[in-house]
Formats: C-alpha cells, sequence, structure tokens
C-alpha cells in the first residue's frame, strides 16, 4: 500500500500503535506524547522522511522486517531519532 504524506500522531497524549507492514510511505511518521509502539514488518518498506518520536511519553521502535528497508534522509538527515528503545 501507500501512504501519500505524513502519518502524524503528535498532537495529543494519547498511546498509539502503528504497524508497517510493506508498502511505502512518502513523509514521516510521528509518534506523540503517550505511550507508542511503532513496528516496521513484511516486504518492500519505503520511508520517505523516516520514523520520528516527539521525546516525551515512551516511544518504541520494533524492526520485524522480512528484507531491506529504504530509508530516505529524512528530516534535517535523521531517519530515525527521539525512540526510547529500537
Amino acid at each position: 500500500g501507500l501512504i501519500d504524506g505524513d502519518l502524524d500522531m503528535s498532537g495529543g497524549d494519547s498511546d498509539d500503535t502503528v504497524i508497517v507492514d510493506g508498502g511505502r510511505v512518502t513523509g514521516a511518521i510521528f509518534t506523540g506524547d503517550g505511550t507508542d509502539e511503532v513496528t516496521i514488518q513484511g516486504e518492500g518498506v519505503e520511508l520517505g522522511l523516516g520514523v520520528h518520536a516527539s521525546g516525551e511519553g515512551e516511544a518504541a521502535l520494533v524492526f520485524a522486517h522480512d528484507d531491506e528497508i529504504v530509508l530516505d534522509d529524512g528530516i534535517e538527515g535523521w531517519a530515525i531519532s527521539g525512540f526510547d528503545t529500537v
């Protein structure tokens, strides 16, 4: 599948779970202030501007993919930022 743009959950204090199971996100994935988990799995994953946690709350990034992941330059050169655990 394709998400053309950002997946932004940074606007609140909710607990969020994001699962990217193959496919492409042209923008970035942003987590917010709650307890958040982002899982990258499947095949053919492309993350245009990366995965970024707000630095508030607890944020975990889990890689469970079947092949390589394509990470472009990210935001200001950072493809992954702000996570407590990877």
